[in-house]
């Protein structure tokens, strides 16, 4: 376990955020949010937990996307409750240092009262905006594109003349 787990209020981010508002698709601003946390979280070597509101009524499992674990709040719940259980669970670890990523100035007071260090939605776009462009200068890559690739672009071409063959030999 990383001595540091940050806690980010998902749906907070994605609104303080242009490039995630600007795709227009919750979808969308979820999964690239997802990839930039886990590209920061490579980085800084530290565990990120994003925490999504649900309208789901039936608790889901926590899931690891490319080792950023996400969880959806269910109903009755919303992602600040469980942003705050999490940071009390994680605050009595010692050892651990815990930050919470969120503008909503109720949830930054009360897990401040934790001893959780604070980041804004907006603090938090520039730490990982500058962990990227130390990246992109260290290792010369460039990160993908807000848009989400379609299916067709993730694949390698030897892939895509495969499926292409395979189309072909069938008979419709």
């Amino acid at each position: 376990m990383s001595a540091e787990h940050l806690l980010v209020d998902g749906y907070n981010v994605i609104n303080a955020w242009p490039e995630l508002r600007e795709l227009g698709n919750l979808e969308h601003a979820r999964a690239r949010l997802i990839e930039l946390l886990a590209s920061y979280r490579a980085f800084r070597g530290i565990e990120v937990i994003v925490v999504f509101d649900s309208p789901a009524t039936v608790p889901q499992p926590p899931q690891d996307i490319d080792g950023v674990t996400v969880v959806y709040a269910t109903a009755p719940y919303q992602a600040d409750h469980v942003i705050e259980a999490l940071a009390h669970r994680l605050s009595e670890v010692e050892g651990l240092t815990v930050t919470v990523a969120s503008s909503d100035s109720l949830e930054r007071r009360l897990v401040f009262g934790l001893g959780c260090r604070r980041l804004s939605a907006a603090e938090l776009i520039r730490e990982v905006q500058g962990i990227l462009s130390t990246i992109n200068r260290r290792y010369g890559r460039e990160q993908p594109p807000a848009r989400a690739a379609s299916m067709a672009e993730r694949l390698s071409e030897s892939v895509r003349e495969a499926l292409r063959q395979i189309s072909l030999d069938q008979e419709i």
